[in-house]
């Protein structure tokens, strides 16, 4: 086989293979402490960045300007306004923010873009235990049905 084609061949292989690892992100609950109106900042703590790219399951191409509202509870286990925001996801998906440990193992997130379904999901932290400084996490939105 000729080096030109079996180029094709491989990179045709990983561009199906990439787009089939693409599944949307699991909706989850928005629990009983979300509240209306969170305030635009990026970092809500120090300690944690959490970090990561909003994509969509077609291709998994980057959503830009996605809002990214986010909640958790604070170091206590009680939720404070001080720990709620929202931000937008840069023209490449990207987002980032520092934040800090959650008391209750896990951070809530709406993601909103215009053409995505929104969806309400939660980052989890399964090793408590063995905390770290960042963690990434991708979210990958499912397009709106056309109407």
């Amino acid at each position: 086989m000729p080096k030109f084609l079996l180029l094709i061949v491989l990179v045709t292989a990983q561009s199906i293979a990439h787009a089939s690892d693409c599944k949307p992100s699991f909706s989850e609950t928005l629990g009983n402490n979300w509240m209306p109106e969170a305030p635009y900042k990026v970092d809500v703590g120090e300690g944690l960045l959490i970090y990561g790219r909003i994509l969509s399951s077609i291709n998994c191409t980057p959503v830009a300007n996605a809002r990214i509202e986010h909640w958790q509870s604070g170091a206590d286990g009680e939720y404070h306004d001080e720990q709620r925001a929202y931000m937008y996801s840069d023209k490449n998906g990207n987002y980032r923010f520092n934040t800090i440990w959650p008391g209750l193992r896990h951070i809530h997130f709406i993601i909103s873009a215009e053409g995505y379904q929104e969806l309400s999901t939660h980052w989890r932290w399964k090793d408590f235990d063995s905390k770290t400084d960042k963690s990434e996490f991708d979210i990958i939105l499912r397009p709106s049905k056309p109407e």
